[in-house]
């Protein structure tokens, strides 16, 4: 059976605290982890519990719209992925 899209897509979960905090002098960036997720089951934006680094506590991390491609690089014969800000 032949697949259309792919069916699991990675995702970028990024601190919601930090962003509605905003990013000021005691916090050095915005905590973000990269995932997967099923487009079948979760057709939805993910939300998670994660270990922020920066603010030092579990916060809920939202996903965010840039998606992650692997593009297969010629030169070098070997797989690497790159951001899409859409």
């Amino acid at each position: 059976m032949a697949k259309g899209k792919d069916i699991r897509v990675r995702v970028i979960l990024e601190c919601t605290s930090c962003v509605q905090n905003g990013v000021n002098k005691e916090s050095p960036g915005i905590a973000r982890y990269i995932t997967q997720k099923n487009r079948h089951n979760t057709p939805s934006r993910l939300d998670l519990r994660k270990f922020c680094r920066y603010c030092h506590k579990h916060t809920i991390h939202g996903e965010i719209k840039k998606e992650i491609e692997r593009v297969f690089d010629l030169s070098k014969g070997q797989e690497k992925e790159e951001l899409n800000i859409s």
